[in-house]
């Protein structure tokens, strides 16, 4: 094999590794959203435009983009820590022509969330107890969480939507207001 040939070989290598890399640090690959969920979060979006929108774990971009697009007027702003998500979300971005979108290469648990007033996230179990204590801690104003299949603890949904999927995905959506929200505990 000649050098021009093991280019390939070392990217596809590398971009193997860096999903693995990731995966170990964060417990879970990037999982893109299904086109019912985009659609449905899209749509619920559009029926209370706000001024800022974080996707927290915004993987290879599908769901920022397709907010961004259908909240104009929005400022969308997606965090991922996994690397090559992130450059294909970047470049997808970038293709896509939404102006409205930044993406950025952090740990959202690093983040100051009080900017936010949508929160949309597809995370696992134990990130979103983490988010929970982290919303917690930082919730200043009045914030709406929508959760792609996995609940939020220690809150009550104010609305389940079950996709048709042969697994009745489930979108909570969630109205956090701070002046509820008591100190963490436990």
């Amino acid at each position: 094999m000649n050098f021009l040939e093991t280019i390939p070989v070392v990217l596809v290598l590398v971009s193997a590794l860096s999903i693995v890399w990731f995966t170990l640090k964060t417990g879970i690959s990037p999982m893109p959203s299904s086109n019912q969920v985009i659609g449905e979060v899209c749509s619920l979006a559009q029926a209370n435009p706000v001024a800022s929108v974080y996707e927290l774990g915004s993987g290879w971009g599908g769901l920022a983009i397709a907010i961004a697009k259908a909240n104009p007027k929005s400022a969308v702003v997606g965090y991922e820590m996994s690397t090559l998500p992130w450059l294909f979300s970047s470049l997808r971005n970038h293709l896509s022509g939404a102006k409205n979108l930044t993406l950025i290469r952090r740990d959202f648990m690093q983040t100051n969330l009080t900017d936010a007033d949508l929160i949309v996230c597809y995370l696992y179990p134990e990130a979103m107890k983490r988010l929970a204590d982290h919303l917690r801690t930082q919730l200043k104003g009045d914030i709406t969480v929508i959760s792609n299949t996995f609940r939020l603890p220690g809150f009550q949904p104010k609305m389940t939507v079950f996709m048709t999927d042969m697994y009745r995905t489930p979108l909570y959506l969630y109205e956090l207001r701070a002046s509820e929200i008591g100190p963490l505990t436990g």
